[in-house]
């Protein structure tokens, strides 16, 4: 292969390639006995249907293990406390069914009617057992008090029989069965003398042996049985699987891949709150909150109980509408709180928030909140749209709803945090839900505007303004503008917030909305607890490098170089992957001059840094010193597994140096990797490494 073909395809090698490799996922492996017991045995009264599909599906044991976690978890009445006060009652009616109501030929009780009501709805509240009537088949009456939450009947039967003098009781249930299937001899033709028999046994009996639900009318002489009973026994018999939330498995389908194992069925529900706002310098800024019920934040206790903390994960990754990965931040923070503070607290809600820089753009973002102590996690997802606040145009930034807003004159009035600016801070009502007895706190900036414009403020229902305002520019002050809107006597409904800038006609400039709502609850939780973290606005290089790297994700790389310009100009000597950011963007650019000099001085203090190391080894290939290039791009590969560009830049440094047998090599690595590079084929060919074309 001639020099001037590789040359020409020099700059292909500062471009780092990326190869996914595609593969089968593993066949799910053959259930173990005791993942069968437990499915098919132990809760098989309990388990929801899409609960058994997705446990069906699960490829190893481990995850089937974590599964079971996660469902008795999502069972458990008090979350916060080491017992699963669930599941130890399930397995008390579970052994008392096994070990008390076993069937003929010692059939396991789970499997007979009585073993599964009793696992269903634990010991009736009475018992009352017919024996020894010469007229009527043995039979047994469970009386229960329903639970309504459940779906249940406030009271009900559930009337046992020995069919034909069986050995085993069987459920009866009316409408299936009629009162006459309960007395030897009988026939179903008069139903009336039926019920006469029973009711000089006894009055309930016969009264079970029409209806379930006990407090349902019943034509007790004519002995018409009931058609809503066997709905009513489809409900009880379901009961332990109503309004099981498996929103768990929703999220292990969507998000399982992106956290470790042990997390995978351990989502919990939350709201998030996101809002772009004009930073310093008019740069942009995604502020976020994302909120949760204390009781889905467990924590460890301290050996003298004094104190309950957790370590939290936040992973928040931005992609723009291509799919590209703009921005990713990962962080973790220490939450602890003093034992006495718990019962203030009680019944409010955990806020963690933070803030980063955006480039201008359309984005979905997404943020992952870990809990190391429980192993839990949550998700918080929202498109964004960040307009460009430098360009002088009017403009207004997001509009925030809040449930308060208070004064941090600590912070002085050039302090930009995490839903603050200067020292005005707003609490956001995350997921925009108000109590009528609140106010609301409209807050948003304005930017570029002139003293002849002016804001109107709308508030809708049903797409029909039900209040409305209008409020001068001149006179305000730079910062957060707040309008506050009481909702005393507002109906409970969904609203819609609508603030528009106009010119002197009326003419919109802007406009910008938010929804909301008003529930007919006196109280909303709000976050008594937080975990609020900040960009460092002060620190220039810092940004500069944050948002270089966001428009060279995008593939605006003449963005990206005047950034990372910035950035190095800066001198921040804690910042100093600026330099070896802007050596790549010359790299790319061919200048492999400038970058050399900015990575000459780095290559002791960060000798074992992959970017200074492949970006030496670049730039010295692309000068010319092969024996330079070699080394450094030799040292690359052994750091970080290897990209084909760069081990095909180091194959064709050896076999311009006259080593064939590494180019050979490093030439093999690159198509192991990236298959579909029939150049580097056809060298490999001409190499005489066998290698087919």
């Amino acid at each position: 292969m001639s020099k001037r073909s590789w040359r020409a395809r020099r700059l292909a090698f500062v471009l780092l390639l990326s190869v996914a490799a595609a593969s089968d996922a593993a066949p799910a492996q053959e259930l173990t006995p005791d993942h069968r017991r437990w499915l098919e045995e132990e809760v098989t009264y309990l388990i929801t249907e899409r609960e058994t599909d997705v446990f069906l599906t699960l490829g190893t044991v481990d995850e089937r293990d974590r599964f079971i976690e996660a469902f008795w978890r999502k069972r458990d009445p008090v979350p916060g406390t080491p017992q699963n006060e669930f599941r130890e009652e399930h397995y008390r009616r579970f052994e008392y069914a096994n070990r008390e109501l076993r069937g003929e030929a010692f059939a396991p009780g789970w499997k007979t009617d009585r073993g599964r009501m009793h696992i269903i709805l634990g010991p009736p509240r009475s018992v009352e057992t017919f024996d020894n009537y010469n007229n009527l088949y043995t039979s047994q009456l469970w009386f229960y008090q329903g639970d309504q939450t459940r779906n249940m009947p406030s009271f009900f039967y559930l009337l046992f029989f020995k069919r034909l003098d069986a050995t085993q009781y069987r459920l009866f249930i009316p409408g299936a069965d009629v009162p006459g299937d309960l007395i030897r001899g009988s026939t179903r033709s008069f139903p009336e003398r039926n019920i006469e028999q029973l009711l000089r046994i006894s009055p309930e009996l016969a009264r079970a042996a029409l209806a379930v639900d006990a407090s349902e009318p019943v034509d007790i002489m004519g002995g018409t049985v009931s058609l809503g009973s066997q709905a009513a026994m489809a409900r009880i018999e379901a009961s332990p699987r109503y309004a099981v939330r498996t929103d768990y498995l929703d999220a292990w389908e969507r998000y399982g891949s992106r956290v470790s194992s042990e997390y995978s069925f351990n989502f919990v529900p939350s709201e998030g709150a996101f809002a772009v706002l004009a930073g310093p310098d008019r740069t942009a800024y995604l502020h976020f909150s994302i909120e949760l019920d204390l009781e889905n934040l467990p924590m460890d206790t301290s050996g003298d109980a004094s104190r309950s903390f957790t370590t939290l994960d936040a992973s928040l990754e931005v992609r723009d509408p291509k799919g590209r990965l703009v921005l990713t931040d990962e962080k973790e923070a220490f939450v602890q709180l003093k034992t006495p503070q718990l019962g203030a607290i009680r019944g409010s809600t955990f806020a963690y928030q933070d803030g980063v820089p955006l480039a201008p753009g359309d984005y979905e973002v997404m943020l992952i909140l870990r809990n190391r102590v429980s192993r839990q996690y949550t998700v918080a997802e929202h498109s964004v749209r960040v307009s460009d606040f430098s360009s002088g145009q009017p403009a207004l930034s997001d509009l925030l709803v809040g449930f308060r807003t208070e004064v941090m004159p600590e912070d002085g009035p050039d302090a930009f945090k995490t839903f603050q600016v200067g020292s005005a801070r707003v609490h956001p009502a995350v997921g925009g839900v108000f109590a009528g007895s609140e106010n609301l706190n409209a807050v948003f900036q304005l930017l570029s505007a002139d003293t002849s414009h002016g804001l109107h403020f709308a508030l809708l229902r049903g797409g029909e303004v039900v209040a409305e305002r209008t409020r001068d520019v001149a006179g305000t002050e730079p910062g957060f503008i707040e309008e506050r809107f009481s909702l005393e006597g507002a109906v409970a409904d969904r609203y819609e917030l609508r603030l528009q800038l106009q010119d002197a006609q009326g003419s919109v400039l802007a406009e910008k909305t938010a929804p909301f709502s008003i529930s007919p609850r006196a109280a909303i939780p709000r976050p008594g607890l937080f975990a609020r973290r900040s960009f460092d606005t002060s620190n220039g290089a810092l940004l500069a490098v944050v948002l270089g790297d966001q428009y060279w994700a995008m593939e605006k790389f003449a963005e990206a170089e005047r950034l990372f310009e910035h950035a190095v100009a800066e001198g921040d000597p804690e910042v100093p992957e600026a330099q070896w950011k802007l050596a790549a963007s010359y790299l790319r650019s061919g200048k492999a001059e400038s970058a050399l000099r900015l990575l000459l001085p780095l290559q002791y203090e960060h000798a074992d840094r992959y970017e200074v190391v492949v970006g030496l080894g670049l730039g010295f290939y692309l000068k010319g010193n092969l024996a330079a290039a070699v080394s450094h791009l030799g040292k690359a590969v052994s750091l970080r597994p290897p990209q084909p560009g760069i081990l095909n830049a180091l194959g064709d440094a050896y076999l311009r140096l006259g080593d064939q047998a590494r180019a050979r090599e490093a030439f093999e690595r690159s198509v192991a990797i990236d298959p579909e590079q029939p150049d580097i084929r056809k060298s490999l060919a001409e190499l005489g490494s066998g290698v087919s074309h």
